[in-house]
């Protein structure tokens, strides 16, 4: 969970980071100097060993919280999920345009929920044997988010199994799946199934998918900014084809109370450094000896004030309004979950 980057540090290098949450080991008495002389061979210096019982404790607390809040969430975290792109009966072929990328843009309207889209499949349909990079680009940025590289076998439907996830928190996601078509002739996939039991309703921007999510076939000039103003409609997906589910993202959630988590982890990071420095730690010599007793002392302390901050956060946090996601039909209970 990258949010959680240096939110708790360990000071006293050179390069010391700024902690995101104001606080370091040392404002609970540990410093660098302390922990080096703990530190085993199983890691590479002190300030590795702190990092690592940081990141323990984060894990430890975010699992805590969702544990007790679990009886809150819907019990179908998959919210939905379909495909998109569909081939024609008559293999006909659209060619290939010198000067543009050609795909599809995937578009999911969502203000209110934390949710991921995860793309499991990405499969090509082309009249064309060869390697072919489909970049996916984050229309709301103009920032390039993956490059998926397929070799392609013509006549043939090629299928990555690439699982990609991609993060709305709470926001329009707006993604195009393009590739430079110059030379590159595919076959004709719609949107969306139009024969048997489905049908093609249109919606505003592109095809209606489901209540979440609509698609359509674009172009872009190959020197043209990444943007949704400068795609232009194409009748088909130009062979590109994916599935796809939206899923409920706990973790985001987690990202915007993190603040309230900072003191719980600082106390349970110091509390597992000193049950390391007691259990584990070899290093037997005359400073260890003396401070055991005091050691014990400061994992208890530590444990009693990582009880204390924990408990008046799960008193006090309040769940978002997010009905997809977030059930308040039952009252919340504790469950510990081991990372």
């Amino acid at each position: 969970m990258s949010c959680f980057t240096d939110f708790i540090t360990v000071t006293g290098t050179c390069s010391d980071g700024t902690s995101t949450s104001g606080y370091s080991l040392k404002d609970v008495g540990i410093t660098l100097s302390e922990l080096d002389e703990i530190v085993t061979k199983d890691y590479t210096n002190g300030k590795a060993l702190g990092d690592a019982k940081i990141d323990f404790a984060r894990k430890l607390i975010n699992n805590r919280v969702l544990g007790h809040f679990s009886d809150k969430f819907n019990t179908n975290s998959i919210i939905d999920g379909q495909r998109i792109g569909y081939p024609q009966d008559n293999m006909g072929v659209v060619t290939g345009t010198a000067g543009k990328f050609k795909g599809l843009e995937f578009e999911i309207c969502n203000n209110d929920s934390f949710v991921n889209v995860y793309i499991s499949e990405l499969s090509l349909f082309l009249n064309y044997s060869g390697n072919v990079d489909v970049e996916v680009w984050d229309l709301k940025q103009n920032k390039l988010l993956d490059t998926l590289s397929i070799t392609a076998i013509a006549g043939q439907v090629v299928t990555s199994y690439v699982n990609k996830t991609y993060t709305s928190d709470r926001k329009e996601l707006d993604l195009a799946f393009i590739y430079d078509s110059d030379g590159v002739d595919a076959y004709k996939c719609d949107v969306k199934s139009v024969g048997g039991c489905r049908t093609c309703g249109e919606k505003a921007g592109g095809t209606y998918i489901n209540p979440y999510v609509t698609a359509k076939g674009v172009m872009i000039d190959d020197a043209d900014v990444r943007t949704k103003t400068n795609l232009e409609n194409n009748s088909y997906t130009s062979g590109i084809m994916v599935q796809f589910n939206i899923n409920c993202n706990y973790d985001a959630w987690l990202c915007t109370i993190k603040d309230h988590l900072a003191l719980p982890i600082l106390y349970k990071s110091a509390e597992s450094i000193m049950e390391f420095s007691l259990h584990t730690s070899d290093r037997n010599n005359s400073r260890t000896i003396i401070d055991v007793e005091k050691n014990e002392g400061r994992m208890s302390f530590y444990n009693t004030k990582f009880n204390e901050t924990i408990d008046s956060v799960l008193k006090h946090i309040k769940l978002p309004k997010d009905s997809k996601c977030f059930s308040c039909k039952q009252g919340s209970k504790t469950v510990t979950m081991l990372p």
